[in-house]
C-alpha cells in the first residue's frame, strides 16, 4: 500500500460535492481511495452550511435533515411550511430549493442551536476547551457552487 496526498478532492459521500484539500490518498489494489473521516467532514459541512450565502440545494436540505434525524414532517413543522414544500426543495436535488427566507432563516436557527448543544456536549467531555467553544468549519471544505456538479 502506498500513499499520496491530492491538493483538491470532491468528496461527494454525503449527497452533495464538497472539496476538500489536501486528501491523503492510499492505493488499495491499484486503485486510490481517499482517506476521509466522515463524520469530521460532515460536522464541518454543517458548519459551513450555516455561513452559506446561496441558497440551498435540495440535496443539502435533505443531508441537514437526516443530519439531525429529522422526518421530513418533522422539518415541514419546525420551518413552519408544508410538508410537500420539504419535499420539492429535495427532489431539486443539486439545484437551489425554491425555500423562502424566513424557512431558510429557521432553518439555519435551527441548525445553529443543534451545533451549539453538540459543542457543549463535547466540551464535557473534553473534546473542545470549554462550553462556549464551537466547533468552526476547518479551512479544507469548501461548499462553493463552482464545485462540479455530478450528473444524474
Amino acid at each position: 500500500m502506498s500513499k499520496n496526498v491530492v491538493a483538491d478532492y470532491i468528496y461527494e459521500g454525503l449527497g452533495f460535492p464538497v472539496k476538500l484539500k489536501q486528501v491523503e490518498m492510499i492505493l488499495i489494489q491499484n486503485e486510490l481511495h481517499p482517506l476521509v473521516d466522515v463524520r469530521k467532514v460532515a460536522a464541518q459541512a454543517l458548519q459551513a452550511l450555516l455561513t452559506q450565502k446561496e441558497t440551498y440545494t435540495g440535496d443539502q436540505i435533505a443531508f441537514v435533515r437526516v443530519c439531525f434525524s429529522l422526518t421530513q414532517k418533522q422539518l415541514a413543522k419546525l420551518v413552519n411550511e408544508p410538508v410537500k414544500s420539504v419535499q420539492a426543495w429535495e427532489q431539486a436535488q443539486e439545484k437551489p430549493a425554491a425555500i423562502s427566507a424566513a424557512s431558510d432563516n429557521l432553518l439555519k436557527k435551527y441548525m445553529h442551536q443543534e451545533l451549539h448543544k453538540s459543542s457543549q456536549l463535547l466540551a464535557k467531555k473534553g473534546l473542545f476547551s470549554s462550553p462556549q467553544s464551537k466547533p468552526k468549519p476547518a479551512p479544507d471544505v469548501d461548499l462553493d457552487n463552482d464545485v462540479p456538479k455530478k450528473k444524474r
